[in-house]
């Protein structure tokens, strides 16, 4: 099983809970690596329309007061002008049920992902993954190979839903064993600029939620 994570942003202490399922997933002796995923302003790129949708389906009971609160655009003043902006994408700033909402919203990615994976483990028995989720922040760990077809699915997929992983900040942490195949399979965690190669894969760790 890919053991997929509903969000724990959902959840009490969600922040503590993602920081050590990911740490158990690393610590599992099948793990080859684990990939931090970091999106780019990933709240007000959110398609709302889209988000809207799923809502009625992963949380029924909270999508009438999203639907009522987020159906129409937001009109957004402009100081010292009469200009008015329209807020049409993403979450509002300072909704107290902004975290709710892009949770919920993200679910049905979260679960299409899940069945790449197992399409993955059939395919390739032994070729374990398991994904973490805390808003959007996203973790995939396991095989190096399990990794890089969830990678690739989430790059596919997350533009539908106003989710765009950035590679020049998403980390490859793998046990130093598997190092050198790391890089092989994940070229664009590696980028070159005036003759300078900077690699986003390493063996030394990095920093998740800030923990």
């Amino acid at each position: 099983s890919s053991g997929i994570n509903a969000e724990w942003s959902l959840r009490p202490g969600g922040v503590e809970a993602a920081v050590h399922a990911v740490r158990s997933v690393y610590d599992d002796p099948s793990t080859e690596g684990v990939l931090l995923v970091d999106a780019s302003n990933a709240f007000n790129s959110m398609n709302r329309n889209v988000a809207l949708k799923n809502i009625q389906v992963t949380c029924p009971q909270f999508s009438t007061f999203m639907i009522n609160t987020y159906r129409t655009p937001a009109k957004l003043l402009v100081r010292n002008s009469d200009e008015t902006l329209l807020s049409e994408e993403g979450t509002t700033q300072g909704d107290a049920a902004a975290m709710s909402f892009y949770s919920c919203s993200t679910m049905p990615l979260i679960h299409n992902l899940d069945q790449t994976v197992q399409h993955h483990q059939q395919k390739y028995p032994g070729s374990d993954m398991k994904q973490v989720w805390y808003a959007d922040d996203s973790v995939g760990g396991g095989s190096l190979d399990a990794i890089q077809a969830w990678w690739e699915q989430l790059k596919d997929l997350c533009p539908r839903f106003g989710y765009y992983p950035k590679a020049s900040k998403t980390w490859l942490i793998v046990k130093p064993e598997h190092e050198t195949r790391a890089r092989q399979l994940f070229p664009d965690l590696t980028s070159s600029k005036e003759g300078v190669i900077t690699s986003n894969i390493t063996s030394r760790g990095r920093k998740y939620l800030g923990s």
